[in-house]
């Protein structure tokens, strides 16, 4: 898995999750996210920045299929 430091410039900063976390955190309802909230969005910003298809995300990232 990817660390929780920057392994690709589009990862967030620790001082950007801290602006993002409280929206995509667990909010006490509905079915709990079993993946990491920040490498889904790493991830996400990872595929937007550098174009790269779902498939070919780096294995450092949680499977394309749950990220997409």
């Amino acid at each position: 898995m990817c660390h929780t430091k920057q392994d690709y410039a589009s990862d967030l900063s620790d001082a950007e999750w801290a602006l993002i976390e409280r929206y995509v955190a667990y909010q006490g309802w509905g079915r709990r996210m079993r993946l990491d909230a920040r490498l889904v969005v790493n991830a996400i910003f990872y595929v937007l920045r550098t174009g790269c298809g779902w498939a070919y995300l780096p294995t450092c990232y949680p499977k394309w299929q749950s990220v997409y």
